[in-house]
């Protein structure tokens, strides 16, 4: 969805140029698309981390519960980066 998402900001600067040329809109609309798939990778890396080691180890070594507070707490801080990410800082 992310890839997705930076295409069509890109497709906006190619399409809808607006005033602005469209080479000039290009390399605009580009640097925020560059951005969102960037700010993207710690969320992908940590995923898949998480899906490597602690989704593979099941009941045994790992209680149920373990998992599930894991996740809660995973869930929570992905929650609170995506309220705090892209926010303009007060001036």
């Amino acid at each position: 969805f992310i890839a997705g998402g930076a295409g069509l900001v890109v497709a906006r600067g190619l399409l809808l140029p607006g005033r602005r040329r469209r080479r000039d809109a290009l390399v605009v609309e580009g640097r925020r698309a560059a951005r969102l798939v960037v700010g993207t990778m710690p969320v992908l890396v940590l995923a898949g981390l998480i899906e490597g080691t602690i989704s593979q180890i099941h009941e045994p070594t790992i209680p149920y519960v373990a998992k599930l507070a894991f996740a809660v707490i995973v869930g929570a801080g992905l929650y609170a980066w995506l309220l705090v990410a892209g926010r303009e800082r007060p001036a």
